[in-house]
Parts: structure tokens; C-alpha cells; sequence
């Protein structure tokens, strides 16, 4: 997680005022002299997929499995014989299982994809991404 005002410098109080305030000297509320801590915030590291599979796979079926800290859906884009795509995507409910069904899949094809895991927000940057493949049955 970057520290703030800006990255690769400490958490400070320097830039802090009220909403209406921006005045000199420092408004009054904040504790100037004690600073700010990171203590209590989210900084463990973005959306690492720590494993993936493919399962099930028949003649027209597969599902694609990941594994991540607890975070809200991903989704996966597959890529189909003829070069279209199809996408799943997950609710958007942090957790640390996920999986991707498909069907309609041509026997004995190869297929490729790829996990989009979003770590912050559904659909908003960062993002971890996983690729693979396999072939139907």
C-alpha cells in the first residue's frame, strides 16, 4: 500500500486540514505532534492468486478454480476455437474459493483463459491476473 501525501514518504499530518479549513496554522483537532500511524489499515499485499486448476473437464464442460485471500469475484475470459471469448463473472462477495463453470465447449478443443482477480473493488484496478489452458475430452 503507497503511504501518502505521496508515495514513498511517511504517513504525516502535515497535510491535513478541515474540509472548509487549508488554513496556517495547522487546524485545530489534529494531534500534530503525536502523527499518524498505518496501524489498523489494509496493507497485506494486492489480490495474489495462490492457485488454479481446471476441473471437470468432459467433452463439453470445464471449470476453471483459483484460490485467493479473501476477495471479492473475479472473473475469467475464455477463449474459444473459433476466436471468440466468453466471460464469466463472479458475485462480487470477498472470498477465498472461487470457480468459473462453463459448458457448451467443443469436444477435444483446446482452450485458453485467463483469471482477472480484482483485489480492491469489482471492476477497478489493481488487478492480479493467471493464465492457462486445456483441452476438452
Amino acid at each position: 500500500m503507497p503511504d501518502y501525501p505521496y508515495p514513498g514518504t511517511d504517513i504525516s499530518p502535515q497535510y491535513l486540514r478541515k474540509a472548509a479549513g487549508f488554513k496556517s496554522p495547522p487546524d485545530e483537532g489534529i494531534n500534530h505532534s503525536a502523527g499518524l500511524s498505518k496501524q489498523g489499515l489494509d496493507n497485506a499485499s494486492p489480490g495474489a492468486i495462490s492457485a488454479s486448476s481446471v476441473t471437470g473437464i468432459g467433452a463439453t464442460t470445464a471449470t476453471v478454480n483459483w484460490t485467493t485471500p479473501s476477495m471479492p469475484g473475479g472473473s475469467v475470459v475464455l477463449m474459444r476455437p473459433d476466436g471468440g471469448e466468453t466471460i464469466y463473472n463472479e458475485a462480487a462477495a470477498p472470498v477465498t474459493a472461487h470457480s468459473a463453470p462453463f459448458t457448451g465447449l467443443v469436444s477435444g478443443s483446446t482452450y485458453h483463459y485467463r483469471i482477472v482477480q480484482y483485489t480492491v473493488t469489482f471492476n477497478q484496478p489493481p488487478m492480479a491476473y493467471q493464465s492457462g489452458s486445456f483441452v476438452t475430452a
